[in-house]
């Protein structure tokens, strides 16, 4: 059984790793029976520098395809062997300049029919498998660079994610929720003062009761993130109490929270929305200037002064 296989395209790179390990294992066994010292990881850089150098480490990687530690690490052992050799750019000191030595380029020059013969054996072997593996990478390669595995995997992930995400109003029953998220990230970052205890442990009087609203976010049922919109005037709400648990922080949860409250402020007529956060909660702060927030004085009208350093932002609401 050989499980690599039969994985299919789960294990795409493990397979491709192998099949490259096997004929870099090939190629190796040829240079040491050809009384050769010489990688087979550094026929790149070495074909590349023996038709343009001297060149800088950036242009090899940009070239190639390769990391710049990658080819750091290469030039090192080449050099290591007498390979190579380095310079200071004279137009920009803090260039650094490779190029292949006289035993570099001699070395090459002792190659280059062992590579022919290792080029024709490919060829071979694609030609009896019946596919041009050459295109077929080059076509890969290209899919990849419009969009990375990465990035399709995490969309992948970011929808479905969302999908198991709900965004509710208040219930009686979530009450200790929105107390228990608060203090969470209150005595995680600041403390509890006496507005914060008041609003927390009655927020249908403090919240609900003045026109404002009160939304949870579900995570499978499971209640991850809160937030109220208070209301100081028919034209004026306040997004405050914005918490979600840790454990899914990072998420976008929050900024689904904070849209929501907006879009219930609209629904209720706001000309305007402010928070009152703090410089500290950096990823806050940027969350709400991402959401169209801006820096502001304290409001004249904003009743409370708390112990932490507080700053007030402010978004317009087009109805």
């Amino acid at each position: 059984m050989d499980l690599i296989k039969q994985l299919g395209t789960l294990a795409l790179a493990s397979r491709l790793k192998r099949l490259s390990d096997h004929l870099m294992s090939d190629v190796d066994r040829l240079y040491r029976e050809q009384k050769v010292v010489f990688h087979p990881r550094w026929f790149p850089v070495a074909y590349l520098l023996d038709r343009k150098s001297p060149m800088a480490i950036t242009a090899i990687a940009d070239t190639l395809g390769m990391t710049h530690p990658a080819v750091n690490q290469t030039a090192g052992q080449m050099s290591h062997y007498g390979l190579l050799v380095s310079s200071t750019d004279k137009k920009d000191e803090r260039r650094r300049l490779l190029a292949l030595s006289q035993k570099g380029r001699a070395t090459v020059k002792a190659l280059e029919p062992l590579w022919r013969l290792i080029k024709e054996s490919t060829e071979e072997v694609l030609l009896k498998a019946g596919h041009d593996l050459i295109v077929t990478v080059t076509a890969i390669e290209n899919e990849l660079q419009k969009e990375s595995i990465y990035h399709r995997v995490s969309a992948r992930l970011f929808q479905d994610f969302h999908s198991r995400l709900k965004i509710v109003e208040y219930e009686p029953d979530y009450k200790k929720y929105f107390r228990k998220l608060n203090y969470e990230w209150l005595e995680k970052y600041f403390e509890v003062e006496n507005r914060d205890d008041k609003i927390l442990s009655n927020p249908e009087k403090h919240v609900i009761r003045h026109g404002g609203k009160i939304l949870f976010a579900l995570l499978d049922d499971a209640i991850v993130g809160t937030g109220a919109l208070i209301r100081h005037d028919d034209r004026i709400y306040e997004i405050a109490k914005m918490a979600v648990t840790e454990k899914v922080q990072g998420k976008h949860i929050g900024q689904n929270l904070v849209q929501a409250l907006l879009d219930e402020a609209k629904k209720l007529g706001a000309k305007e929305v402010i928070i009152a956060t703090s410089a500290k909660l950096k990823a806050a702060v940027s969350l709400y200037s991402k959401l169209g927030f801006t820096r502001i004085k304290k409001p004249f009208y904003y009743p409370y002064d708390f112990k932490r350093k507080t700053i007030f932002m402010k978004v317009k609401i087009i109805q």
